[in-house]
């Protein structure tokens, strides 16, 4: 027997630190609110509805004795239920017990506390009456929620939905009611994230009798049980030895005996506030991070070679030897003194890190907060910062803001001028998620060094015997030359292990997101064994990392990270055509359905993000253009997807009429049939791809057509809601040589226009559109200063 045994008092110590900790979800069970009052009775624990639906059986069905159903249990009697009891009867049942329940006393005042999330076996609706959570039932596709609103998971459906939609059944009360819902491909976000939890983070259940549950069962088995985490079971008895073995088939490993349930609750919350306000003072782990200069040559090497110069556990920066401080750090200062936000635009492997670190050293006017990417933080703890912190300076690194932490900040703006505090946002080139939300000045960071850094870097690498950086150089052009005309030792450089599918997913991810955590990994199909055997293969180059307290919504207690995200680019670039592709595909396919993870794939498929991590190898345009064609069945649903196949023809093969054509039509199809925030990407694309094809048309009517169409969809992007599309037009017009190309593309066929046809009504756009794109293209060129 597996299972340890804890008192009330020994197990209320225990259980409120991780609770505090964010790392303690409930399970709420029928006695949690059984006898409550209810529409027109009270509810009903597991027994009693049992007997209360033997007894409509044996009122309905006159063949039916109380000998044949007297020994059926909870999931049997359901059966014969919902087969011998007439619907209306049902859902008098239904309504009559599990409706319009009322928790009112120390019950709600446990609900009360700062739960992050939590599941229930009720179907009731007690705990949603509360209004303290937000009910999630099954079968309904769930987006990854803003933690600020806490979720309930109603693992059994919800009476209250089943009494009041006639065609939507949702209550599970049957053994195969229970197998369909665990298995449907509708529920796995709800089947992803249970095994999460199962697997990865502190269970109490509360109020269950854990006697006729098989759905759990299931999800226990499916997980490996690694005995790192608590499923505790609260009780007011001690289980028999048969009991604490059924209990075992549920993984529980802790049972915690209350004297008094009521008691219990009060001395929880008690406890909870205690050890609350000692905690006060410590909100938040990375505030002033120190900078540790290193300077021996091997440790200048490394830090510059892609190894995570942010070290979580000593809250500081190693600033190696060969860190160059970068001339745009007077302008990023100078914004910020005039802005309460600003974001910071470069490539991946730009060294935004490093100039975030070099902002922060210089910043000590300010209590500084840094984000590193190696967490993802939540607007609950974002709020929490903003509304107590007064004079502060918050850096986030790419990738440490979840998409509603970044929807709370692109809001704050009130919050920030009041409390006179300041943000630096730093993203990723292909970011357009991010800046399509944000209202905030904008500086880029060049990829190569201008001749005032060239200078200090040709300094730093002759105190080293280092060869010199060259103009062109980026920061991995630099590397491989150290590498191959040096032969400096450049570990990832030597990495030749065959990768498995399920490690060549992972790599790809992290060089996407920069994190993976446990449960996303699980959603894709690693397991947990794996997940281990992908860590111990690469040791030096990928860790597993506890979740900070403000991940609490991943369903995850672990992550994976990496301390190289140059050694991942170069793993990556290493992949056969077939590997990458089939990669991609298998992320596309697991996550397609999972409205919580959705976005994952969506970060993957971005042109821009296939762009960047394989624009340096043999043949990348070809590949790129591959994956979208291999992706056609499984994303023809997805606007996104059609909008980036377009883009990926007309940035690959602009002077290929045929290829282009198509372009158009997967661009059109977007445009017409995308929600607003796709309508006006697609707009813009679809004018781009016009205006290439009015270069190449030889028809003159068709030629018409294309001008025309080009002028009238750029006027739509330029014009229409500019505030929610300013930052995409920069990004696609005038992030890149390449970019600007397309600006002047639409530019001359404006032009041409006006020349050609100075009466015709579309005229006075096109004019409108040369202003538009003069005043944008004078911007970015000062934001760049």
């Amino acid at each position: 027997m597996s299972i340890s045994f804890f008192t009330q008092d020994q197990g209320i110590k225990y259980i409120t630190q991780l609770f505090l900790d964010k790392n303690l979800i409930p399970i709420f069970g029928s006695g949690f609110t059984r006898s409550c009052k209810s529409f027109s009775s009270i509810v009903p624990d597991g027994n009693e509805a049992t007997s209360i639906m033997k007894q409509l059986i044996l009122e309905n069905c006159d063949k039916i004795t109380l000998n044949d159903i007297e020994d059926s249990d909870f999931n049997e009697t359901s059966k014969y239920f919902y087969k011998l009891v007439p619907s209306e009867k049902r859902l008098e049942f239904f309504r009559d017990h599990f409706t319009h329940v009322e928790v009112n006393d120390y019950r709600k005042d446990f609900l009360k506390l700062e739960w992050p999330y939590a599941y229930t076996l009720n179907i009731d609706d007690g705990i949603e009456r509360t209004k303290l959570f937000q009910t999630v039932l099954p079968y309904k596709k769930l987006n990854r929620p803003d933690t600020s609103i806490r979720l309930l998971y109603k693992l059994h459906g919800d009476a209250l939905t089943e009494v009041t939609y006639k065609d939507y059944e949702n209550i599970i009360f049957s053994d195969e009611q229970y197998l369909q819902s665990i298995t449907n491909e509708l529920n796995k976000d709800f089947s992803n994230n249970l095994i999460g939890d199962y697997s990865q983070k502190n269970l109490i259940f509360i109020g269950c009798s854990l006697k006729n549950e098989p759905d759990l069962k299931y999800i226990y088995k499916k997980i490996e049980d690694t005995k790192s985490t608590l499923r505790i079971y609260v009780t007011s008895k001690e289980p028999t030895f048969l009991e604490a073995s059924n209990l075992e088939e549920y993984g529980i490993n802790q049972v915690l005996i209350v004297s008094d349930y009521e008691l219990f609750y009060r001395e929880f919350i008690k406890e909870t506030k205690s050890l609350q306000m000692e905690a006060e003072a410590t909100i938040y782990s990375y505030t002033n991070p120190k900078v540790i200069d290193k300077s021996e040559r091997e440790e200048a090497i490394e830090l510059i070679s892609g190894t995570n110069i942010f070290k979580n556990k000593i809250n500081a920066f190693y600033k190696g030897g060969l860190h160059v401080h970068r001339s745009i750090i007077k302008n990023l200062e100078n914004k910020i003194d005039q802005n309460e936000c600003v974001v910071v635009r470069g490539r991946r492997f730009s060294g935004k890190t490093y100039l975030l670190c070099s902002l922060l050293e210089r910043q000590k006017k300010y209590t500084t907060y840094f984000f590193p990417s190696t967490s993802q933080v939540d607007e609950e703890l974002i709020f929490n910062l903003f509304t107590k912190c007064q004079r502060s300076l918050f850096v986030f690194d790419s990738n440490s803001l979840s998409s509603s932490a970044y929807k709370f900040v692109a809001n704050s703006q009130h919050l920030l001028e009041d409390r006179e505090n300041k943000i630096v946002i730093s993203v990723n080139s292909n970011d357009n998620y991010i800046l399509d939300s944000m209202s905030a000045e904008m500086v880029e960071i060049p990829s190569f060094f201008d001749e005032a850094e060239l200078n200090i870097s040709r300094q730093l690498s002759n105190t080293y015997g280092l060869i010199n950086r060259r103009r062109n150089n980026t920061n991995i052009d630099y590397l491989v030359r150290l590498s191959e005309e040096q032969k400096v030792s450049i570990t990832f450089f030597d990495f030749h292990k065959k990768l498995t599918d399920k490690e060549r997913i992972l790599i790809l991810l992290l060089c996407v997101l920069d994190k993976v955590y446990l449960t996303d990994a699980y959603a894709l199909g690693v397991s947990p064994r794996e997940v281990q055997s992908f860590i111990e293969r690469l040791p030096t180059l990928i860790e597993e990392i506890p979740v900070d307290r403000n991940e609490t919504n991943t369903h995850s207690s672990y992550k994976i990270v990496h301390n190289s995200k140059i050694a991942l680019l170069t793993i990556l670039n290493n992949l056969s055509k077939n590997e990458i592709i089939e990669s991609i595909n298998q992320i596309v396919l697991k996550l397609k359905n999972d409205r919580q993870r959705y976005r994952m794939y969506i970060e993957v498929i971005l042109f821009d993000t296939l762009n960047q991590l394989f624009g340096g190898k043999h043949g990348a345009g070809h590949l790129i253009f591959q994956v979208y064609e291999s992706l056609e069945r499984k994303l023809s649903f997805d606007m996104h997807y059609w909008l980036q196949r377009a883009k990926t023809i007309y940035r690959l093969f602009p002077t290929d009429k045929q290829k282009l054509d198509e372009a158009y039509n997967w661009a059109k199809k977007s445009y017409v049939d995308g929600s607003k925030p796709i309508r006006y990407k697609a707009a813009l694309t679809t004018s781009l791809i016009c205006c290439l094809l009015y270069n190449l048309e030889k028809d003159g009517k068709a030629r018409f057509f294309n001008q025309r169409e080009a002028i009238m969809l750029g006027y739509e992007a330029l014009f229409l809601d500019l505030h929610f599309n300013y930052k995409y037009i920069n990004n696609e017009l005038l992030e890149s040589k390449k970019r600007d190309y397309s600006a002047s593309l639409l530019l001359n066929t404006c032009k041409d226009y006006i020349t050609e046809y100075p009466s015709h009504e579309l005229c006075d756009k096109a004019k409108k559109i040369c202003e538009k794109l003069q005043e944008i293209s004078e911007g970015y060129e000062y934001a760049k200063v």
